[in-house]
């Protein structure tokens, strides 16, 4: 099954890119990306990884 996205995204990878950027040179690592059904994103870092296991995934349930 083939899924389309169809809606724009509310960023551009220009966007990850800065905050990644932003966050190593303050010495956080990145450790995940999320986007988020409403078209944000979060960025976890190593010190909240063990968070990934709690985030809900939609395609776990296809």
């Amino acid at each position: 099954m083939q899924v389309c996205m169809t809606k724009k995204a509310n960023f551009k990878q220009a966007d990850i890119t800065r905050a990644v950027s932003g966050l190593q040179r303050c010495g956080i690592s990145v450790s995940s990306l999320i986007v988020n059904k409403d078209g944000s994103f979060q960025l976890l870092t190593s010190n909240n990884s063990d968070l990934i296991a709690n985030v809900p995934n939609e395609w776990d349930n296809i």
